[in-house]
């Protein structure tokens, strides 16, 4: 399995809570512009790729809506004549917002291949979206979400939650509003910023934060939603591939400013990210030589190690309701690694955080609203594993 993450930078107004990489909007001038660096570093790269399959393509940001058509359709057309290919069945999933898109545009995107729409609805109160800085109203993302239905596709919702000023009883209406409108993937978060943030005043508190978790849960699961991994819900059949990538430690393919990427081999794998500006994204795109994806001089390349590797399997399986496999971790590193697992799973501090399962283990649900508790018990060091067989 392979995927291609494609980062499109530019936003019409900056939210008050985010810590993405993004600019301001300024013309589609500047999009044509992003969209040549783009194809710069597929030219640059993609030739040493082995795997030119892509089981999904996702278009993140910023906005990616903000894209008009045909430049997207510009730059699938040239995917296509580097030797990438995919089949109906690839997921192609674009990030939109509801003050950038209307039904004329959504039908063009489809036309061209996109068959998921990830829609940032994140709340139907005025009052609060502009509070968090978002730009559109409720009445544009009821508007956009009645086209998505009209047009009969595949999209998922985002929902925020734990806002300043925000009532028990908004969330819940919230979640009731965007489930009549029957997305088939749903994606509830918690507003996550630093201690000292201004939104952070007049917030609720950690007890009535899980009272909404647990009732967004509850309503989710009423309509046949699975929870299938920690802040992400869908109906059977309806899982986000572009997101397994990461949780499963399938390859991705990152392009674009500040976009990360992780390969699978060689040995544990290796994680690399581009530049957080344009500017810098442009210079090691001048001064890159054709070859590998990334290149230790121009990109942040981090070779996984053995016990790094682990950590990052234990905690990303963690965060899947499939939870931790004992024989995956057999397979993939050997027995002993294996085993020492499984007794850290047995440590007192958080066996109340788990339950069993045919496999392995698995985070039960006071184990999910404390995972951050279980995931240090998962933090394995060099020290760990140094005199184990390798």
């Amino acid at each position: 399995m392979f995927g291609l993450y494609v980062h499109y930078p530019y936003c019409l107004q900056r939210c008050s809570y985010c810590d993405f990489a993004t600019d301001l909007y300024k013309n589609e001038e500047k999009t044509k512009d992003y969209f040549s660096l783009l194809k710069r570093e597929v030219l640059l790269s993609s030739h040493t790729l082995k795997d030119k399959e892509l089981n999904s393509i996702y278009f993140g940001g910023g906005t990616p809506s903000l894209v008009p058509p045909d430049i997207m359709e510009d730059f699938f057309s040239f995917l296509l004549k580097q030797g990438f290919y995919w089949q109906k069945s690839c997921e192609i999933s674009l990030e939109i917002n509801p003050d950038t898109v209307d039904e004329e545009k959504l039908s063009e995107y489809i036309k061209i291949g996109f068959n998921r729409f990830s829609i940032g609805i994140q709340t139907f109160n005025d009052d609060l979206l502009k509070l968090v800085g978002r730009q559109h109203s409720a009445k544009q993302s009821r508007k956009n979400l009645e086209q998505l239905n009209k047009l009969d596709t595949n999209f998922s919702c985002d929902l925020l939650y734990s806002l300043p000023q925000q009532t028990f009883q908004q969330v819940l209406h919230d979640v009731g509003e965007l489930i009549s409108y029957q997305p088939k993937h749903f994606s509830p978060y918690i507003l996550t910023i630093p201690p000292r943030h201004k939104l952070n005043e007049k917030r609720p508190g950690e007890e009535e934060q899980v009272k909404m978790m647990e009732a967004i849960k509850q309503a989710l699961e009423n309509k046949a939603y699975e929870q299938y991994e920690i802040s992400n819900f869908a109906l059977k059949g309806f899982h986000s591939r572009h997101n397994f990538h990461a949780w499963r430690g399938h390859s991705y393919w990152g392009i674009g400013m500040s976009a990360h990427s992780f390969f699978a081999k060689p040995k544990w794998g290796v994680r690399f990210a581009n530049p957080n500006s344009i500017k810098s994204y442009a210079m090691i795109l001048d001064k890159k030589k054709p070859g590998l994806a990334y290149q230790k001089d121009h990109h942040f390349v981090e070779e996984l190690r053995r016990h790094e590797a682990l950590t990052d399997f234990c905690h990303t399986s963690l965060r899947l309701r499939r939870g931790i496999d004992f024989h995956e971790i057999d397979k993939k590193f050997g027995p002993d690694l294996a085993n020492l697992v499984i007794q850290r799973s047995k440590r007192k501090n958080i066996t109340s955080f788990l339950e069993t399962t045919p496999y392995g283990v698995r985070l039960n649900w006071h184990g999910i609203v404390f995972s951050n508790q279980v995931f240090e018990d998962f933090l394995f060091l060099e020290e760990d594993i140094c005199h184990l067989d390798m």
